[in-house]
């Protein structure tokens, strides 16, 4: 102990040490340096690993706070059941993937906005709400293609236009 600052330091031979600083902060901190806990005085608590930090738990791990913060190159979720609730939730990327052997997006009403929108599949709707450009089950319509808008041409009967465009309703109108 230090008379003069009322600090307390417990050092190991081996350099490995626990610092009670006599600001109120508390420290644990290995020989190397390169693994450390900090409790802050402010109520702050750190945990610093070089090569990784481990939380295990037998049964559950809560975290909770008014705003949670996670960075890093790669962030890797993985669970039996994963779930996300939220008020809002937002995804934002550069791209932004979602695969699923059958992936869904439902709502009381959900919105698909972009410049350039490409779908591809199959179409099992037999009513379509909206201004629909192309419905084509084989990749898309080519680049530069006039919109078939009402156009009843290239239907799946018709050998020509097998796999292109079956019928693209106007605004309101009913897919056939």
């Amino acid at each position: 102990m230090d008379d003069k600052s009322k600090s307390l330091r417990i050092r190991s031979a081996g350099g490995a040490q626990v610092f009670m600083a006599s600001g109120g902060d508390v420290f644990i901190i290995n020989n190397s340096g390169n693994g450390f806990i900090r409790m802050g005085n402010g109520g702050e608590f750190d945990v610093y690993g070089s090569v990784g930090v481990n939380i295990f738990a037998g049964t559950t791990v809560n975290i909770k706070s008014t705003d949670i913060n996670i960075e890093g190159t790669n962030i890797n979720i993985k669970g039996e059941t994963t779930n996300i609730e939220s008020t809002t939730l937002n995804l934002k990327g550069t791209t932004v993937n979602i695969q699923g052997d059958t992936s869904n997006l439902k709502g009381s009403t959900t919105n698909v906005e972009g410049g350039t929108l490409n779908l591809k599949g199959s179409i099992n709707s037999s009513f379509i709400n909206g201004d629909v450009a192309y419905a084509n089950t084989a990749g898309g319509a080519p680049p530069g293609s006039p919109s078939p808008v009402g156009d009843t041409a290239g239907s799946a009967g018709d050998a020509a236009g097998a796999g292109t465009v079956t019928r693209t309703p106007t605004r309101g109108g009913n897919a056939s």
